[in-house]
């Protein structure tokens, strides 16, 4: 501000230059300073700085939303989990088939304090099929209960809220060196008691048939339990236990508990949890509230006046990711928790997605094609146009059903059905 000025010089220079003035107006030059001192010092130079500090918040909030927006789409580009022995070349030879989700166990330590430890188990759809807690006071119990929990439920990768720090390192090397094994081990003793079973009632009704015995013994052998043990960011399954969506979709299960169901499920389809943040809104009436509690920029607070801006670059990171990747209609409709992405779909939004969905289900029930859409009136021109390129129809194993290859591309419907472009090519 201008208690931060030294004007002494600035006058003193403007007084020499009040000499190259007529003679008669140099009287009135002790004046003329005393104006200018008195205009600058409590007039031009506050302004100037009100108005200085005011560009420089501007472009500060600016380039705090635009960094924020950059760190969450390379938070997006996270692709879902990939198998150790499947190469990034592996997954673009079998594209469009949809990616090979896996089932999931996951353990939800907490950070702190002897709080519940919580555990959930989902299939290849990520449906939940499991989940259980073992509470803070039986801590000890903690090896037995996750060994327990893991024969149960054989799930192909096991993850780990990276919260907890080093305990959930630990929790890592023990399930690797010790757990995997003893469950094999159990695995094993079963199949064996089951085996001997099997063998004694073949004998007992004469029907022994040690060839095929043998067959069924190998097949047993080959399915041998090794998953993949994983460290994952718990940011975005902590937002979502904690929030309404939680409650409404699990009511009778605890936040942690929520928290260890997301954890499993964004392993599967991150993407999808990103966009499910967008489903609900705040009191207020912001939609994708939820994502200003993510670790997006360590000056993010500074931006809570800017919510619509910075809600805005988040969406059109999000509008970009789901453009890039599609979204499959079939499951976004039969999966409420896979539904997220197809509002970001472009030409849909939130309310269009709802009732696009609604829709589905009381007309098709599913969608055998994308220009299914548009002739039965699901859709209209202008927003099919946009969106169409974006709706995957995928063969998620129904093999009864002819579908066109390319309605699972990011190919436009206008270059294969208007028009015959794609199939000469």
């Amino acid at each position: 501000g201008s208690d931060m000025l030294d004007l002494n010089l600035f006058l003193h220079e403007m007084g020499l230059l009040l000499h190259f003035l007529p003679a008669q107006a140099h009287p009135w030059d002790s004046e003329r300073l005393l104006v200018l001192g008195e205009v600058l010092e409590r007039h031009l130079l506050p302004q100037l700085h009100t108005e200085f500090k005011r560009e420089l918040m501007r472009l500060s909030k600016e380039a705090i939303i635009q960094e924020s927006a950059q760190q969450f789409q390379r938070m997006l580009s996270v692709g879902p989990y990939r198998p150790s022995h499947v190469t990034a070349f592996d997954v673009l030879k079998s594209c469009p088939v949809r990616p090979t989700y896996c089932t999931v166990a996951s353990i939800f330590l907490p950070t702190e304090g002897r709080d519940a430890i919580f555990f959930a188990f989902v299939d290849r759809d990520g449906l939940v099929r499991a989940h259980d807690l073992l509470p803070g006071k039986m801590s000890k119990q903690k090896k037995q209960k996750i060994r327990d929990f893991l024969k149960a439920s054989q799930p192909d990768v096991v993850v780990i809220n990276t919260g907890a720090g080093q305990v959930a390192k630990s929790t890592k090397d023990m399930i690797e060196k010790y757990l995997v094994t003893e469950v094999q081990d159990l695995l094993a003793a079963e199949r064996a008691a089951a085996r001997e079973e099997r063998r004694g009632r073949n004998r007992y009704n004469h029907g022994y048939d040690d060839e095929f015995d043998e067959d069924e013994d190998e097949d047993e052998d080959e399915a041998v339990f090794s998953p993949d043990v994983l460290l994952v960011q718990d940011d975005v399954a902590r937002i979502f236990g904690s929030s309404t969506r939680a409650k409404k979709m699990f009511p009778e299960i605890l936040p942690g508990g929520a928290s260890a169901i997301c954890l499993a499920r964004f392993v599967q389809d991150p993407l999808a949890e990103y966009a499910n943040m967008w489903t609900s809104a705040d009191s207020i009436g912001f939609f994708g509230y939820e994502s200003f509690f993510l670790d997006i920029h360590p000056l993010k607070d500074l931006v809570q006046r800017a919510k619509v801006p910075l809600l805005r670059a988040l969406e059109r990171c999000l509008v970009n990711a789901v453009c890039d990747v599609g979204v499959d209609v079939n499951m976004a409709v039969s999966h409420d928790h896979l539904a997220g992405p197809l509002a970001f779909v472009a030409g849909l939004g939130l309310r269009k997605a709802d009732a696009l969905r609604s829709n589905i289900k009381n007309v098709l029930g599913f969608v055998s094609s994308r220009r299914e859409l548009f002739e039965r009136k699901l859709m209209g021109r202008v927003v099919y146009t946009n969106a169409a390129g974006y709706l995957r129809v995928c063969d998620n194993g129904l093999g009864e059903l002819q579908l066109d290859p390319l309605d699972d591309t990011r190919v436009h419907p206008e270059c294969y059905v208007q028009h015959d472009f794609a199939p000469k090519i």
